[in-house]
């Protein structure tokens, strides 16, 4: 809520760390990274021809934050739902006020998928990931896949990304995907925008920069299932798939690296809602971080990523091409080129809906809305 969000010390760091950085990383890179408007391409699924320099990804902290923030307007949705009660008591009396109760997205998350696990198409999360040991070749990695088989390390290739093409005439790709979430740069001006527009606006618990979840680091379960082949989800085909039967984009459960779809573009959408669909529930027997929901009295976090329900989700593609607004997964109808990469590499921003109201007395007793 108004002025809670914004006092937090993360803020401070933030704010240092951009103005220290990206004004120097922009002038560094200024002619070799591709722009997310630019970068992505027309041509079919399919082995990419060319490949970015590997110490420079295709999108940078600064073109996620310009490209959160033009949609800003669009994805925030503000608009007001309801009344707070609130009772404050003295003595014997006790006395009662009713507020505003408002509704609002926030661009919790960004979230990228990519072929391989040296090929974050976010730039600076390539050393983030360093940072914390989830780059494929750390010795963390490495221990954790040793715990599952016994695998000879030094000819295995731990990247992934590899695709098992069908048989001949059989078009159904097994492929793996990497998906990274990390809390949105822009958390900190969106809300200052919000704040500045509205005056009472929901602000998210999630920290900027903050990782929630590195499939990486998630390696025993992403890759292999454990526990998750044995939950019963996974077992009745067609009741929980992303999307429907014209327009299938595969089974949620179990929430695996791996898909089994003709569709390149289809396999990293549904990467993507699968680990969204982890930050979102607490317990899930993956290395994860949920994304917090307590924010005290007067605010109401969205409940976990459920098909078919907006306020629980929406995403805002931002790599290869450059959404203006947020729509649920899947999409509708056949996605149009621009928005597939031959290399595979996506990056979307993962929004959600908080509704809050100013906090009018020294107990909440009733909401509606």
């Amino acid at each position: 809520m108004r002025g809670h969000w914004l006092s937090r010390s993360c803020v401070v760091i933030v704010l240092l760390w951009s103005s220290a950085v990206l004004p120097a990383y922009a002038q560094t890179t200024s002619g070799t990274g591709g722009s997310a408007s630019s970068g992505g391409t027309t041509s079919s699924d399919g082995p990419s021809s060319t490949s970015n320099d590997d110490d420079n990804g295709v999108i940078s902290t600064l073109e996620i934050s310009e490209h959160t923030m033009s949609a800003a307007l669009s994805c925030m949705d503000w608009q007001p739902v309801g009344a707070c009660v609130w009772m404050t008591c003295a003595t014997i009396f006790c006395t009662f006020d009713v507020t505003v109760k408002v509704k609002n997205f926030a661009p919790d998350l960004v979230m990228q998928a990519y072929n391989y696990g040296a090929d974050e198409p976010w730039d600076e999360s390539e050393e983030m990931n360093e940072f914390v040991q989830a780059e494929p070749d750390s010795s963390f990695v490495k221990t954790l896949i040793s715990a599952v088989e016994n695998f000879d390390l030094s000819s295995f290739t731990l990247n992934g990304g590899n695709t098992s093409p069908g048989h001949k005439m059989h078009h159904a790709n097994l492929h793996h995907r990497a998906v990274d979430g990390y809390g949105n740069p822009a958390l900190v001006a969106y809300m200052a925008l919000a704040d500045v527009m509205f005056g009472l606006v929901c602000a998210p618990e999630t920290t900027p920069l903050m990782p929630y979840f590195i499939s990486n680091l998630d390696s025993v379960s992403w890759r292999w299932g454990v526990p998750e082949i044995l939950y019963p989800q996974g077992l009745g085909f067609g009741i929980y798939d992303l999307g429907s039967a014209t327009n299938n984009y595969g089974n949620i459960y179990p929430r695996t690296s791996m898909t089994t779809q003709q569709d390149t573009f289809k396999t990293s959408v549904l990467g993507v809602f699968r680990a969204a669909h982890i930050v979102t529930r607490g317990g899930q027997g993956h290395i994860y971080q949920e994304i917090p929901t307590d924010g005290g009295e007067g605010f109401f976090a969205p409940d976990p990523l459920t098909e078919g329900d907006d306020d629980t989700g929406m995403f805002q593609m931002i790599y290869p091409d450059v959404e203006s607004s947020c729509r649920s997964f899947p999409y509708e109808g056949e996605p149009s080129a621009s928005k597939r990469d031959t290399k595979i590499q996506y990056v979307w921003n993962f929004w959600r809906a908080y509704k809050c109201c100013d906090k009018g007395g020294a107990k909440l007793i009733y909401s509606v809305g």
